[in-house]
């Protein structure tokens, strides 16, 4: 869930962004963004130093809050995604220490299943239910984390219990793309960022911020199919879109 915000506050983080060669491919070029040359040359952080413990090892300039930083920290819990490591990804999207040195808000709130449910239709429901007041709004990020208790693990089928993980960890992965669209000057950032600008000025009623980050997801080669995730909030839009910009 996104909850924009054109506030003040915004509008002086976007004159501190440098986006930086490679490390921004995926974003799209923004006039709202000052050039490289612009710019002081700026350390960038290598995704090979972000590994287990030492991630909360590096340091931060914490005058600038930088749009790379964050960008690689959010890339980093997406690889944990696609290599279907979803209690890492958890811990790594909720890690409130980390997110401050980003200079990010993050409000954290954990929850624990201990009732073994029927079905997988019910625990995603409960899941649902706990989670629903997750976003990012002008105040920061806020994510309700939900575990399953290790004394009901056992019963579940571990494709169940990776199903379930699965479906928390984008939800926290989904406020941290948010931010990024913040970043960006509320704007998508995903490969179909030009062709979601364009039908958010006709359809202002999509969710056009929503269908983003089920594209950006999908452009770091995370599958969505069967999952909860893709149906919601006319994400599903995206793999329509995605066809219609490979034809034009």
């Amino acid at each position: 869930m996104y909850l924009s915000s054109t506030s003040s506050t915004l509008k002086t983080v976007l004159y501190g962004f440098r986006i930086r060669g490679e490390e921004a491919h995926a974003l799209p070029k923004s006039d709202n963004f000052l050039h490289d040359e612009d710019w002081p040359p700026i350390p960038s952080i290598p995704l090979s130093k972000i590994r287990g413990e030492e991630i909360r090892d590096l340091e931060f300039d914490q005058n600038r809050q930088s749009i790379t930083s964050v960008k690689e920290y959010v890339d980093y819990g997406l690889n944990l995604i696609r290599e279907n490591r979803f209690e890492a990804a958890k811990s790594h999207f909720v890690d409130g220490d980390f997110a401050n040195k980003l200079g990010v808000s993050l409000a954290l709130s954990d929850s624990v299943i201990t009732s073994h449910y029927k079905s997988e239709y019910e625990l995603l429901n409960e899941l649902e239910r706990r989670t629903s007041n997750c976003m990012r709004t002008k105040d920061g990020i806020r994510i309700y984390c939900v575990w399953l208790d290790e004394s009901v693990l056992d019963e579940y089928d571990r494709s169940l219990a990776n199903n379930f993980n699965k479906e928390m960890s984008l939800l926290c992965a989904e406020e941290w793309i948010h931010e990024l669209q913040a970043m960006n000057g509320e704007k998508p950032i995903s490969s179909l960022a030009k062709i979601l600008t364009r039908l958010g000025e006709r359809q202002q009623s999509l969710l056009i911020d929503e269908i983003d980050v089920a594209a950006y997801l999908i452009d770091h080669k995370i599958n969505l199919d069967k999952t909860r995730f893709i149906k919601r909030d006319n994400r599903e839009l995206v793999k329509s879109l995605r066809h219609f910009q490979r034809v034009i």
